[in-house]
């Protein structure tokens, strides 16, 4: 009997929490232009492939439901800017042993994209860990091995204007393979290899809400009118209270929060069309809910079936020109 309830204590997912690798300071360590490049254009750094390895005992040696993955960008803490990365691919698998050069041969059959996004736009700050935007949780398990991290990223780059320093904290002293510089596809054979990971953070079943995309302002004007402006407070975890609210809504406008469930391509989608040249909505509409106060609180429901779940909200305005004003973008993550 007591093997047996140590046999499944050994085989139960970790509670949720987040694994810093190699530790828990996104605000030091040089700086790397791998996997998100430098300033957006230039053409050595646009595009690139990498990939490397977390390692189980990393992973708290137990089965892990995969839900967030955040990164570390240079500059201090006062610093920011936005990444945009025309399209970024991010494939999550297990492996056993080092890595090798050819990218294919270190994934399996089984390997998961767990993003896969267009247009992405990714604001960030210095000192302090930012999530990339997981669309799919990975069912990570102990026993299959190492954890293997892939990112694809096409047209990659700090958009100007920034006061962040391009580039991302590494650690010396980890693998990764890599490589830079194609402009069709990666090479199937990577030409970099050694031991200047990225840092990464790994979250498991952890409830977390984080801000992508740029908001639209309400048009010409002298002063110019600032962008309309999403904002979401709380905790996404079971049986949690999340509060959303709209900024920046011209006197007169209608607004509404609209839910969705993805925003894989073909979102975002440009809308010239609707009177708004430049803005973007993000997300596949699913619900739309109207809101006179510019306001909305709700709670997650405890059901534990919708762990690792992950749902968008972006805010919109109607009734001032352009036609159609949005905002920026939440990524919520339900967690435990």
């Amino acid at each position: 009997m007591r093997i047996a309830l140590l046999v499944a204590a050994l085989a139960a997912p970790a509670a949720a929490q987040c694994y810093e690798v190699p530790d828990d300071t996104p605000d030091a360590g040089e700086c790397n232009s791998v996997p998100f490049g430098r300033d957006r254009g230039d053409p050595l750094w646009s595009n690139q492939r990498y990939q490397s390895l977390i390692t189980k005992v990393e992973l708290g040696g137990v089965d892990q439901l995969i839900t967030g993955l955040q990164f570390a960008p240079c500059s201090a803490t006062s610093a920011s800017g936005t990444y945009q990365i025309d399209r970024l691919v991010i494939v999550m698998d297990h492996r056993r042993g080092a890595l090798g050069t050819l990218f294919a041969d270190n994934l399996s059959p089984a390997a998961m994209t767990v993003l896969d996004v267009s247009s992405h736009e990714w604001p960030v700050t210095g000192g302090a860990w930012h999530e990339i935007g997981l669309q799919r949780s990975f069912k990570y398990e102990n026993a299959k091995g190492d954890l293997v991290l892939d990112v694809t990223a096409y047209g990659t780059g700090l958009l100007p204007g920034a006061s962040l320093q391009w580039g991302m904290r590494r650690h010396d002293g980890r693998q990764r393979v890599y490589d830079f510089g194609w402009t069709t596809s990666p090479p199937d054979d990577a030409r970099f290899v050694d031991n200047y990971a990225a840092k990464v953070r790994v979250c498991a079943s952890f409830p977390d809400v984080a801000m992508f995309g740029r908001g639209c302002p309400a048009g010409p004007g002298t002063p110019a009118t600032p962008a309309l402006a999403l904002s979401a407070i709380g905790s996404s975890g079971l049986g949690g209270s999340l509060s959303l609210s709209i900024g920046n809504v011209p006197p007169g406008s209608a607004a509404a929060f609209v839910v969705g469930f993805s925003n894989s391509p073909p979102a975002p989608v440009e809308l010239s069309g609707f009177g708004a040249p430049g803005c973007r909505w993000y997300i596949h509409p699913f619900l739309a809910i109207p809101v006179p106060s510019l306001a909305l609180q709700f709670t997650i429901p405890s059901v534990s079936r919708l762990e690792g779940a992950v749902f968008y909200t972006q805010a919109l305005a109607v009734g001032v020109m352009p036609a159609v004003q949005v905002s920026d973008y939440a990524r919520a993550v339900i967690g435990t």
